[in-house]
């Protein structure tokens, strides 16, 4: 159960949440910017394309994000991108 000290710094807004998540993706695997990410009432939802090999990374990343209660995944795994990525490199 969270103390008093991380009831107050935890995200209030879903948007900081969301920002949050996505930007703790971003650092932990290498395709985190194709990983679109929801929130609502501490609730993310991921939606996007990204690797099956980095799965456990994205589910790690996101459920030590201070304030993420619920994580729902509806990612596309695919072994590799090909192209999906090839014009943001």
């Amino acid at each position: 159960m969270p103390t008093n000290h991380e009831r107050r710094i935890a995200p209030r807004t879903n948007q900081i949440l969301a920002a949050r998540v996505a930007t703790e993706l971003d650092h932990a695997v290498a395709h985190g910017r194709g990983i679109q990410v929801f929130a609502a009432n501490d609730w993310i939802t991921l939606r996007g394309v990204a690797l099956r090999a980095e799965l456990g990374e994205v589910m790690k990343a996101v459920q030590n994000v201070k304030g993420v209660k619920v994580l729902t995944n509806q990612l596309e795994l695919r072994n590799s991108l090909g192209k999906v990525f090839a014009s943001q490199s």
